[in-house]
């Protein structure tokens, strides 16, 4: 709620406040049960109606949600949206599932909170990557 800093300036910075303040914000995210965001992007992808089905299968493969079909001239027209974590490598797929007659573009589209039972597997290669233990702390150490 406050903090009252030296009164000298040499003395005043973070390395005053941030010790203090360290444990309640930890304790303060593992309470507030924090979830991971996933970027997402919005896919279009054209295609001869032929392709359709394994092209929508490309994005529903990848966490994707088709949203929309319709027909545009003589192409179907698939709209959807995705991971962009998922969508590695999607240019080589696609243009294997339609014998490379798709065109598509993908834009950002903000994010969206990972589902549930991929938080603890993405945090724990994040911690693993850090060099970091396993183990969460639970909210009990810091009381």
């Amino acid at each position: 709620h406050d903090a009252r800093l030296h009164e000298d300036t040499i003395h005043r910075g973070p390395a005053q406040v941030i010790p203090a303040v360290r444990e309640a914000v930890h304790r303060a995210l593992i309470d507030g049960e924090v979830r991971l965001l996933e970027p997402i992007q919005n896919v279009r992808i054209d295609v001869p109606s032929e392709y359709m089905g394994s092209a929508s299968g490309e994005i529903q493969g990848r966490r994707g949600r088709v949203d929309d079909m319709y027909q545009e001239g003589d192409l179907m027209v698939i709209e959807g949206i995705a991971p962009v974590e998922e969508m590695i490598g999607f240019s080589s797929d696609i243009r294997s599932a339609t014998e490379g007659r798709a065109s598509w573009n993908t834009e950002n589209a903000g994010f969206r909170v990972l589902v549930d039972n991929l938080q603890r597997d993405i945090i724990g290669q994040i911690r693993e990557r850090k060099g970091m233990k396993q183990e969460l702390s639970p909210a009990i150490d810091y009381i």
